[in-house]
């Protein structure tokens, strides 16, 4: 091992203490006497940078072998970060304390809890009551903070029943459907009989920090079955699912009755075989003999393959994405697999035609790459430079929709294609990348790491002649991302606070900068004093970009009615100064139903500022979460009620509809919005706007026309075809092999 290997070693030291073996007659002595002795701990050093002393946790546990405190040390830094935990006598976890700092050179710290309270105030620690029976389910759960402890009026609470789904109408508490009345909830106590002699379910009721009620209901193997809930305007929410007799699920039931189900089938291994849903045509799955996914045929498979049959002069052709794999089982190919149909006797037989490759991986030996990288920016002594990929995918090849690629020559020739190489270091981490994107030269990445595998450099190369970029990251003492170089100059740094809250980003002039100059301007973050939720971003006065948001939640400026406890912002204060530096505030409420939905955004004017109250809103919606009206801005007269498709299957889900919007009352007339058969939008009338989309279902081409003319996807497709529309202007997109997109395109001519 050369040191180059050695300075890029992941060291860490591990050290362990424990108690010697008991006996098993001592064992209950020595469950007891645990936490009576110094408990043991198993203690990992992580060896950091020249700058920076080794990192050091040290995990406690008690003689039960409970995680009862954790500590992290830096070397230098006297302050430790500590989390301590606390256990029931029946042994089950009752409090973890937030993080907090505290001066310990690693030694345990007795009494966590009340350090914790002391250091960031009391309770400081999330705590769980559990109910008096013998399964110890959770009762209540309290947060930081006295308005959020148990017992704060905030707390969550939960009660456990047994009920059947079939009460009947007139029963006293229930629902038809066994759920308690929303009526009935406020009147629960642990002692609530509903007169069942026989219950088949079990029923849990929650009752979240904000007071909103949510019943699950599940059968004898523990799977969910039915949830309710209710938003708190008179409309009751109830989902439905159903499984076979092994425990998969069958269909999920929307609640409302209004949108279709979604349907599951499996084959006899328990694997998904089919799809079906209210948006979009059946999804097959088809796999090979070792169980490996070999052929998704979704609902586009058959216009996909509309150019192949009409060049071929065949009627039935389905175009699918397919996978290929190796003899170790990683997917080396994936290909749109044209397949043909005829109908024997009364069966329809297919036959493979021809596959188009779209993604090709090439493991452990980059020279087979070498018939593919023609017309690209990789070079066959690129590939004959890379390292260390034995067992690692060498090279990865992306083919655009312009290319067809039914043949490894096509795959040469394909212009429209991203390749990515890589070179990894002996660790496995990615050294250089090196790729390859249609009209640019060879982009080449190199990539440095510390100790603990952290990016310390990136150097990018853009392309020859051109100067390249590097960029070096710097970290604290913990570990932390403390400062960003970029040619030699500070663009970013960071500032934490004792417990590694992000208190300060800093941003410094982009050329001839030293930190002895003044910076650009620094944005300062604050946080809940118990729940550590954002609470206010800070540009200060006088530096440019000057603004502030503040963002509150349990202390809504509107009052208590607009309180929330359980993390949704309740009002958002904006302060910017326009070009003349007068000051702008821009106040926004929220409002929220028991299910955590916004429902209405109350814009604020203050005083005789100018800017207009155009971002309120409000917002109604259908019972499976769809809207029934969204209305914007200051005059929200002309929104009308939202209009949907009905659900793809037709005749097989009878009224029910689907969530394809298809337009809004008073602005978009229905028909606005078109779709394909995988549910994606392809028509957008509002905008005169046509997308496609590739195999992975991501938008290839984005199409601006003069007008939108027909009512469906092929007849605009048609009106397209015969020039009866005009694009004005198009986006194209790219995307590497994972899906990333490396490349946009805009073009304002027609072409």
């Amino acid at each position: 091992m050369n040191s180059n290997d050695v300075s890029r070693d992941f060291i860490t030291r591990r050290v362990f203490r424990a108690l010697g073996r008991q006996t098993a007659g001592a064992m209950l002595l020595f469950a007891v006497a645990a936490m009576a002795v110094d408990p043991n701990y198993v203690k990992t050093t992580t060896y950091a940078e020249e700058s920076h002393g080794p990192v050091t946790t040290i995990t406690y546990t008690d003689g039960l072998g409970r995680t009862i405190q954790t500590q992290t040390l830096a070397e230098g830094n006297d302050q430790a970060m500590v989390t301590a935990r606390e256990y029931d006598q029946a042994g089950r976890h009752t409090k973890t304390s937030r993080l907090f700092a505290h001066t310990s050179d690693g030694t345990f710290l007795s009494d966590g809890i009340k350090k914790a309270n002391s250091a960031l105030g009391d309770p400081a620690y999330v705590e769980t009551e559990y109910a008096n029976d013998p399964l110890g389910r959770p009762k209540k759960r309290g947060a930081p903070g006295n308005t959020f402890k148990i017992g704060g009026g905030h707390d969550t609470e939960y009660w456990y029943f047994g009920t059947v789904r079939d009460p009947g109408a007139s029963h006293e508490w229930l629902t038809d459907s066994g759920f308690v009345k929303e009526s009935k909830l406020e009147d629960l106590t642990d002692d609530t009989d509903f007169g069942i002699s026989s219950p088949t379910h079990h029923l849990t009721i929650s009752r979240d920090p904000d007071g909103a009620y949510f019943q699950e209901m599940t059968d004898a193997f523990g799977r969910t079955v039915a949830t309710w809930a209710a938003d708190g305007n008179g409309q009751e929410i109830e989902s439905r699912y159903e499984y076979d007799i092994l425990g998969n699920m069958l269909k999920e039931i929307p609640p409302g009755g209004k949108l279709g189900p979604t349907e599951y089938d499996y084959d006899a291994l328990g694997r998904i075989v089919s799809k079906k849903g209210p948006d979009a045509k059946e999804v097959k799955y088809y796999y090979d003999d070792a169980g490996l996914l070999e052929k998704v045929m979704d609902g586009n498979a058959w216009a996909r393959g509309e150019w192949w049959a009409e060049e071929n002069g065949v009627f039935e052709v389905t175009a699918a994405p397919g996978y290929r794999y190796d003899n170790y089982g990683r997917q080396v190919m994936t290909q749109i697999l044209i397949e043909s149909y005829r109908l024997v006797g009364y069966e329809y037989i297919s036959t493979l035609e021809e596959t188009c490759t779209k993604v090709r991986s090439i493991y452990d030996n980059p020279e087979d790459a070498e018939p593919f990288i023609a017309n690209s920016a990789i070079s066959s002594y690129r590939l004959s430079q890379l390292a260390n990929t034995r067992g690692r995918v060498a090279v990865r090849i992306a083919y655009g929709e312009e290319c067809r690629c039914l043949n490894e020559a096509e795959e040469a020739e394909c212009a429209q294609k991203v390749i990515e190489a890589f070179w990894y270091d002996t660790e496995g981490r990615v050294l250089f990348k090196f790729l390859s994107i249609p009209g640019r030269d060879e982009q080449v990445f190199y990539y440095a790491y510390d100790k603990q595998g952290k990016p310390v450099m990136r150097q990018y190369f853009p392309r020859e002649g051109q100067i390249d970029v590097i960029t070096f990251y710097n970290y604290d003492d913990f570990g932390r991302l403390s400062r960003i170089y970029q040619d030699g100059e500070t663009r970013v740094t960071y500032t934490y606070d004792e417990r590694g809250m992000l208190t300060e980003k800093t941003f410094y002039e982009a050329e001839n900068n030293t930190m002895e100059q003044d910076p650009v301007y620094t944005v300062s973050y604050d946080y809940h004093d118990d729940r550590d939720w954002l609470t206010k971003i800070d540009v200060p006065e006088g530096e440019t970009s000057a603004f502030t948001e503040e963002l509150f939640y349990e202390n809504s400026p509107a009052g208590a009615v607009g309180n929330r406890y359980g993390g949704d912002i309740s009002a958002v204060v904006l302060y910017q100064r326009d070009q003349q530096g007068r000051e702008q505030r821009l106040d926004l409420r929220y409002t929220y139903d028991n299910l955590s939905r916004l429902t209405d955004v109350a814009h604020v004017r203050h005083g005789d500022d100018d800017m207009r109250l155009r971002y309120g809103s409000t917002f109604e919606y259908k019972a499976d979460g769809r809207f029934t009206t969204k209305r914007d801005g200051a005059d929200q007269s002309h929104w009308g009620n939202y209009t949907y498709y009905d659900d793809i299957r037709g005749y097989d889900a009878g009224d029910k509809k689907s969530s394809r919007l298809s337009g809004i009352g008073g602005v978009y007339p229905k028909g606005t919005w078109l779709y394909d058969a995988n549910g994606n939008m392809t028509v957008d009338k509002s905008k005169n706007m046509v997308i496609s989309y590739d195999w992975r279902n991501l938008p290839v081409l984005i199409s601006f026309y003069d007008t939108i003319e027909g009512e469906t996807v092929d007849e605009v497709q048609n009106n397209i075809e015969d020039g009866t529309m005009t694009r004005v202007s198009h986006v194209k997109m790219l995307y590497d092999a994972g899906g990333n997109r490396v490349q946009k395109q805009a073009f304002k001519q027609q072409r």
